[in-house]
């Protein structure tokens, strides 16, 4: 029924929305989300051991704290590791700088990645759609909630529910104002960057000011070794300091 339909969808998106809310920091790890539509701010804590047995060169911890809530997330549709017969190409290339522009060849080449506009307007695509549904979830009553979807959520933790979604529209609003101004003026750069693994869910930053913070979403579960992983991003300037760090989504801590 087209009522149980909406009702679906907005489960879906208050689901969506309270999981990238609560996201687990580790060591050396930003909290951030890796969506363009999550919260912006980025913390740095060292309550749980770090995720690898040993770093390399190129690894920056990012300094412990909360260290902006005026940043903009630089999702992993704009950002993408090297192909890895390219790497060591690109190690070269990038010499003793942590981050260098190149040409719109060298992004292609390197890491497949084209024609930032067109990655731009996916993204804006799918933060407008994120923005309706919060909306209608914002204009939803507890119990027309609680019986289009079977649920029994009580008063406190749907107020709770309300509240983290109004924070997640306001930064996904912020945000959409951010990209649109983004049109026309991303330029690829190559970045030193870690990684644990092949196998992870890709690379995601976090623009505070003009330092960047280049995360690693990966689903390691025990301590690997640290490695070298050049990056291409498309970002309106380039960054003056670069950060690199992990979200270890299933790191408990804990040795296997």
């Amino acid at each position: 029924m087209p009522g149980n339909n909406r009702s679906r969808r907005q489960l879906k998106a208050l689901l969506i929305n309270a999981l990238a809310m609560v996201l687990v920091s580790i060591g050396g790890s930003t909290f951030s989300s890796p969506t363009p539509s999550g919260v912006n701010t980025v913390y740095i804590t060292d309550s749980v051991p770090d995720p690898f047995s040993t770093t390399v060169d190129w690894y920056s911890r990012p300094p412990k704290g909360s260290v902006g809530s005026d940043s903009i997330a630089v999702p992993r549709e704009l950002m993408q590791s090297v192909l890895e017969e390219k790497r060591a190409e690109a190690a070269k290339l990038l010499g003793d700088a942590s981050a260098i522009p190149i040409d719109a060849t060298q992004a292609r080449e390197l890491a497949r990645l084209e024609n930032p506009d067109v990655l731009l307007d996916g993204l804006l695509k799918n933060l407008r759609g994120g923005i309706k549904n919060l909306e209608e979830i914002a204009r939803e009553t507890r119990a027309d909630f609680n019986k289009g979807t079977g649920f029994n959520i009580d008063e406190y933790n749907w107020q709770q529910n309300q509240a983290s979604n109004r924070r997640g529209l306001e930064d996904r609003k912020r945000n959409l104002a951010k990209y649109l101004a983004w049109y026309h003026q991303l330029t690829p750069y190559l970045l030193k960057a870690v990684s644990l693994d092949d196998e992870g869910l890709g690379f995601h930053g976090t623009l505070v000011g003009r330092v960047l913070y280049v995360d690693q979403i990966t689903p390691v579960t025990r301590k690997v070794p640290m490695r070298r992983m050049p990056v291409v991003a498309f970002l309106p300037f380039k960054p003056e300091k670069i950060y690199t760090s992990f979200t270890a989504v299933d790191w408990d801590g804990s040795e296997h």
